[in-house]
C-alpha cells in the first residue's frame, strides 16, 4: 500500500519480506550486506534509550569513528542512536561523541559524502572507500603506520596523494614493477607523523583514471 500510494516512499527492512534497505544493529558486518544500499543501526553505549546508571558502557568517539569507517568502506551509512535525558538533555558523553563525529566528519568531508565502497583487503590492509567516479581512492588510517603504507594491485597510474582536510603532499614510490609483466608494482606512501588525525587519518589518492585493480587470470 505504501509503494502504491507513494511510489518515492523509501522503507527500511524491519517489515518482513519488504524494504528498500538492510538494517544489520549494533555489530558491523564483516563482509558487506548482499543489500544493494545497507546502514548500521548502533547504540552509542549499550541501550537505545537513557538508562542513567543502569548503562554506563559508553564507546569512546575513536571507537565510532572507527565502526563509522567500516560502514563507509563497505559503502554503508551509520544510524547512530541519541537517547536524551527526561528533561531532553543529552548525557555529556554523548554529547562528546557527537562533538568529535562533527569534527571528524567535517575535515573528512570529502571521503564521507557520496563516496562508494573501497578497494578489497587483499589491496590494502585497511578501511577505503572510492570517489563517486572512481578517480580518487580514500586510505583510512586508524594507527600510526610503523612505515610507509603499502597498495598492491594498482593498474593506475598515481598522479598524487595528500592527506585529506590537512593539504600535505606525501611522497610516493612504485616497486617491483617489471617491464615485461602485467603485474603492477607495489606503491607505497609515506605519511609524516605531524599529519596524522588524532582519531583516523585519511589519505587521498588521485588516479590517472578511473580505479582498475589487477587479477591474476584464472586457471
Amino acid at each position: 500500500m505504501i509503494s502504491r500510494l507513494l511510489p518515492q516512499a523509501v522503507v527500511n527492512s524491519r517489515i518482513n519480506g519488504y524494504g528498500d534497505y538492510d538494517t544489520p544493529e549494533q555489530g558491523v558486518p564483516i563482509v558487506r550486506p548482499a543489500a544493494r544500499w545497507w546502514e548500521l543501526c548502533m547504540t552509542t553505549n549499550d541501550s537505545w534509550g537513557y538508562q542513567g546508571i543502569n548503562d554506563t558502557n559508553w564507546k569512546s568517539p575513536n571507537q565510532v569513528i572507527r565502526i563509522f569507517v567500516d560502514c563507509i568502506s563497505m559503502g554503508g551509512n551509520l544510524l547512530l542512536d541519541v537517547g536524551p535525558k527526561e528533561d531532553g538533555t543529552i548525557p555529556d558523553e554523548q554529547v562528546n561523541i557527537l562533538r568529535e563525529m562533527g569534527r571528524w566528519t567535517n575535515k573528512h568531508q570529502e571521503a564521507v559524502y557520496g563516496t562508494l565502497a573501497g578497494v578489497p583487503k587483499d589491496y590494502f590492509y585497511g578501511p577505503s572507500a572510492l570517489s563517486k567516479d572512481s578517480t580518487t581512492l580514500y586510505l583510512f588510517l586508524d594507527s600510526q603506520p610503523v612505515g610507509p603504507l603499502m597498495i598492491k594491485g594498482l593498474n593506475n597510474k598515481i598522479n598524487k596523494a595528500w592527506v585529506v582536510g590537512n593539504g600535505a603532499k606525501l611522497d610516493t614510490q612504485v616497486l617491483m614493477k617489471l617491464s615485461w609483466s602485467p603485474v603492477p608494482g607495489i606503491a607505497y606512501i609515506t605519511v609524516p607523523k605531524e599529519t596524522l588525525d588524532q582519531q583516523v587519518t585519511v589519505v587521498a589518492i588521485q588516479l590517472d583514471g578511473p580505479l582498475s585493480l589487477y587479477r591474476p587470470p584464472a586457471k
